[in-house]
């Protein structure tokens, strides 16, 4: 019975990365995105400021 009970398990640390779903995936990668130009705008605030 320990089968079924360890496949209920979502979020699962130790999952390798292809066993993600693709809404995942998107949102990973648009909070990276979204990171990086929120940083680059912080950047430009810095400069010109």
């Amino acid at each position: 019975m320990s089968g079924p009970t360890r496949r209920r398990r979502r979020t699962d640390p130790v999952a390798p990365v292809g066993s993600r779903s693709g809404v995942e995936n998107v949102v990973i990668t648009a909070v990276r995105s979204v990171t990086v130009a929120a940083a680059s705008l912080v950047e430009l605030a810095g400069l010109s400021g």
